[in-house]
C-alpha cells in the first residue's frame, strides 16, 4: 500500500495534477489514509475538476493506481468539508503545517481545539497540528475520545511550494521537492 501511495504522488507530479494535496496516515484508530486538498473557494474546486476532466493522461495514470488501491483497501470515501473557523490556542492547523495531525469527529454540541470543518450533512471535524507524535498523542488524549493521530507522509503527497519552504527538511522525500531539486541541478549544469 505504501508503494502505491508513493506511485500516486509521483504520477501526480509527473503528469501535472492541478492542485497540491496532503496525504496523512492514521496511527491510532481505524487504519486509514486521507488525501486532503484545501481549496480557497468552490470555484477553485470546480476549476481543478474541469482541468482533470480534460487531462486524460493524468486521469488514466492515476486511475490505474487508484484501482489497485481499491483492490487492497476498498472504495475510498470522498468527504467535502468547508472551513468554519478555529480556536487560536496554539493548535490551530494550517494546511501543510505539522508533522502529525489530530483529527476529531465531534458531535454538534462539542467544541474542539484546532481548525473546524463542516460537511454539508453537518458532520464536524476539528484538525490540529503537532510537531511530534508524543505531542499529538497527548493532545488527542485530552481532546476527545474520538480523536485520532495521523502522520503526514511527505512522499505520498504533492505539497504546495509554500509548505516546503516552511519546513524543507521534513518535505525532502516529496516528489515535488525531488523534481525541483533535479530542475535546479540541471539549470546549474548549463
Amino acid at each position: 500500500m505504501q508503494n502505491l501511495q508513493k506511485q500516486l504522488a509521483q504520477t501526480s507530479v509527473r503528469w501535472g495534477y492541478p492542485h497540491p494535496f496532503l496525504t496523512v496516515e492514521s496511527l491510532t484508530g481505524q487504519k486509514e489514509v486521507w488525501r486532503l486538498t484545501g481549496y480557497q473557494s468552490s470555484s477553485e474546486q470546480k476549476k481543478v475538476a474541469q482541468s482533470l476532466e480534460t487531462n486524460v493522461v493524468v486521469r488514466l495514470a492515476l486511475g490505474r493506481i487508484e484501482d489497485q488501491i481499491r483492490v487492497l483497501a476498498g472504495s475510498p470515501a470522498t468527504i467535502v468539508a468547508t472551513f468554519c473557523g478555529g480556536k487560536r490556542d496554539g493548535h490551530t492547523w494550517r494546511m501543510g503545517r505539522g508533522h502529525y495531525l489530530v483529527i476529531a469527529n465531534l458531535a454538534p454540541h462539542e467544541e474542539g481545539r484546532g481548525a473546524a470543518y463542516r460537511t454539508p450533512t453537518g458532520v464536524r471535524y476539528w484538525i490540529s497540528a503537532a510537531r511530534t507524535r508524543q505531542s499529538a498523542e497527548a493532545h488527542a488524549a485530552e481532546a476527545n475520545p474520538r480523536a485520532n493521530v495521523f502522520a503526514v507522509r511527505p512522499a505520498w503527497g504533492m505539497p504546495a511550494l509554500e509548505w516546503t519552504r516552511h519546513d524543507p527538511g521534513f518535505w525532502n522525500s516529496s516528489p515535488v521537492v525531488k523534481r525541483a531539486a533535479v530542475g535546479r541541478m540541471a539549470a546549474g549544469a548549463r
